[in-house]
């Protein structure tokens, strides 16, 4: 039926989703909490947008 191609179609797209998902989060670890020429400030407010993004996620 189109509903169960539709499933089966969105459960396919998960791990790429998720493999992106990570991708993100790896990116913006490295440029905006890890970057050696991040102020403290600016490593806080990396920190502080990724925890926002991850609690949403996880909902």
């Amino acid at each position: 039926t189109d509903c169960s191609q539709v499933l089966q179609q969105v459960a396919a797209a998960r791990p790429a989703i998720v493999g992106l998902l990570e991708e993100l989060i790896e990116d913006h670890l490295r440029h905006h909490v890890a970057h050696n020429e991040l102020s403290d400030a600016e490593r806080q407010n990396g920190a502080e947008e990724l925890i926002a993004i991850i609690r949403r996620y996880s909902r």
